[in-house]
């Protein structure tokens, strides 16, 4: 009888609702919690039997459809580790089980989830709100590539960078064609030694007849480098260019064979007739290499030289000569390559200048000294990076992004995580996603949709209580025929 069927139906009815009620308030519950993917219902129904002409009531069954794929807004935070995920992509995490020595031990089962407020607890793991460890490839600092392809909890200590000594130095420059040489008759050159080129000796001290302060009048300023020796200690490198020769005849095969040799360079710059391209040298200010108090002993030292073209202006010698043997305050200057070029061209070079000074464009030199952790910090390539006192940035980490066939179909957990199932399929590697540093992705929920959702649920509810209250008057009245 079908008034009796209606009974039951009702009853479905009721239950059904109330699972979506259920669902509507787990999703307003957590619609500020970061990383929470809402709970839609999926009715269906149920029939008992359906023929043409003839119809029992059945029932109505509510399912849970998962959202896990939806995005949620993206919020900018004031946390350099914070992480959000935008498009497909969940990170790895794990799950503590127990602690030996207060060192976590964790689940043998990856966990994944959306949610990316991470923060460093006090053992150095980065860890969420939901209490999941964030998994990653550990990086070598020097090249970035990851050193293992297994990914496992990230754990960051107080490391400190080590000194680097400097090896490299690059430096661009223009050096001025229109400048002369100094000569005899200007009260510089002639004054050395009375040999007129004594410039180009090992160093000009205040103990002969050219005092420091000459040589700056009739030199051009290059700048100055900051070097580092293997402990990190600090030099200070003063350079300044003096133009030793005006070629006569430019030619693309150098004549200073070795400009690191301040020997070569008197030999090729003193010889008869002079040199056939124009010859720079550089020089470095060393103070007080004695001891005896500023002034006493400044000495201006060679450094290197460079030869070019007159007519063209272009670097015809060594574009990056090894600095060697150098000192500097009573120190010894680490070893290193001067380099002249920029993206494999020459990029010292002699043109005419307005100001016929020298104009550095670049002086850029590699090692630092001793730094300690200063911050960390993701960047949007997924790397989590550290900077150091020394202003030294290192690579530390990089954080991978998995995808799932259907990630609707993983099984959820406490705190934002998931497992996969069979239904989701195994986790792939390099999720298509794109890792937002500095940004949570907060709730998927939206509260005006689920207030709605709450209305209708709540006045189907009271239909299908409305149908069985009705059918049992239906059924009174049936009893109230036989009195």
């Amino acid at each position: 009888m079908s008034v009796f069927a209606s009974l039951t139906t009702g009853v479905s009815g009721l239950k059904a609702q109330s699972k979506a009620m259920g669902h509507i308030s787990d999703n307003l519950a957590n619609a500020r919690t970061a990383g929470f993917k809402r709970v839609e219902t999926s009715f269906s129904e149920i029939v008992t039997s359906a023929r043409q002409g003839q119809h029992n009531p059945g029932a109505v069954m509510a399912n849970a459809r998962y959202t896990h794929a939806q995005q949620g807004d993206l919020q900018q935070t004031r946390n350099p580790l914070n992480m959000a995920v935008t498009g497909d992509g969940y990170f790895m995490v794990a799950e503590e089980k127990t602690r030996i020595d207060n060192q976590p031990v964790f689940e043998d089962v990856d966990r994944f989830t959306r949610r990316g407020d991470f923060k460093l607890d006090s053992r150095g793991y980065l860890v969420n709100g939901g209490g999941y460890f964030l998994q990653g490839l550990p990086v070598d600092q020097q090249t970035g590539n990851p050193t293992t392809a297994i990914p496992q909890p990230l754990q960051i200590t107080n490391e400190f960078n080590e000194a680097k000594a400097t090896n490299l130095v690059a430096y661009n420059a223009n050096l001025p064609e229109n400048v002369r040489v100094p000569s005899p008759t200007n009260d510089v050159i002639g004054d050395f030694a009375g040999i007129g080129q004594n410039v180009l000796g090992d160093t000009i001290g205040s103990a002969g007849p050219i005092q420091p302060e000459t040589f700056v009048e009739n030199s051009s300023g290059g700048g100055a480098m900051t070097l580092y020796d293997d402990v990190g200690a600090k030099m200070d490198m003063q350079v300044r260019w003096v133009k030793l020769s005006n070629g006569n005849a430019p030619q693309d095969a150098p004549e200073v064979t070795n400009p690191t040799n301040m020997g070569n360079v008197a030999t090729a710059v003193s010889s008869a007739g002079g040199t056939a391209n124009d010859v720079w040298g550089a020089y470095y200010y060393d103070p007080d290499t004695d001891g005896g108090g500023p002034g006493t002993d400044d000495e201006w030292k060679f450094l290197t030289a460079a030869e070019f073209r007159g007519d063209t202006g272009t670097l015809v010698s060594a574009a990056q000569p090894a600095i060697t043997g150098k000192s500097l305050n009573g120190k010894p200057v680490p070893d290193f390559t001067f380099d002249f070029t920029n993206k494999g061209e020459a990029a010292l070079t002699q043109f005419a200048d307005t100001n016929a000074s020298v104009s550095v464009s670049k002086i850029q030199q590699n090692g630092y000294p001793r730094g300690e952790l200063a911050e960390v910090f993701t960047d949007e390539q997924g790397r989590i990076s550290a900077t150091f006192s020394n202003g030294n940035t290192l690579p530390i980490a990089q954080v991978p992004l998995v995808a799932f066939s259907s990630p609707d179909a993983m099984e959820r957990l406490d705190g934002g995580a998931f497992i996969e199932t069979p239904e989701s399929g195994a986790p792939l590697l390099n999720a298509s996603g794109r890792i937002v540093g500095g940004a949570i992705e907060n709730s998927n929920v939206d509260v005006a949709e689920e207030f709605t959702k709450m209305i209708v649920a709540q006045r189907v509810y009271s239909a299908n209580a409305k149908s069985i209250t009705t059918a049992d008057q239906m059924l009174q009245e049936v009893m109230n025929i036989k009195r």
